[in-house]
């Protein structure tokens, strides 16, 4: 083998190693950033993986939320809140801002944890909040985002 031909070939097997570190890396970047979005645990995601589950429970929550008055959708938040009914989501997930929108100002009137909140991860773990958004009621668990009907049936709330 020539010298030109081994550098050639050296050259080539170099070429090889860097497309397949820069492969590498583009994986673990995508991988961290999934894990990482938005949350201090990468053990706590927002429940609905499917965007087809999501955009189907989204658009029967619009319809179905659109018999509510302003005043009823308060009266709902109170009384989830008297009846100790708990909101375990997360600030950055947006399925979780989904259903946060559906109370609009009456969300404030809410009991809820930020599972993405550093000092709130030991609360959500004994919690064994697993996705986000989950409603907690006397020991029963409501996961992924709820239409207004569901939650006040859930409860017992009426208009």
């Amino acid at each position: 083998m020539t010298k030109q031909n081994a550098t050639k070939s050296a050259e080539k097997v170099g070429l090889v190693v860097m497309a397949g570190v820069l492969i590498l890396i583009i994986t673990l970047v995508f991988i961290y950033s999934r894990l990482s979005k938005g949350s201090p645990s990468s053990s706590i995601r927002g429940t609905s993986s499917n965007s087809e589950t999501s955009e189907t429970q989204t658009s029967s929550s619009n319809t179905s939320n659109s018999n509510w008055s302003q005043e009823d959708i308060k009266k709902l938040a109170e009384y989830l809140s008297e009846k100790g009914v708990i909101l375990y989501y997360g600030n950055s997930c947006p399925h979780c801002h989904k259903q946060l929108e559906m109370f609009n100002e009456a969300a404030d009137l809410l009991k809820k944890v930020d599972c993405y909140l550093e000092e709130n991860l030991e609360t959500c773990n004994n919690a064994k909040i697993e996705g986000v958004p989950t409603w907690v009621y006397g020991g029963e668990r409501k996961e992924g985002v709820q239409d207004l009907d569901e939650l006040a049936a859930w409860v017992g709330f009426k208009k």
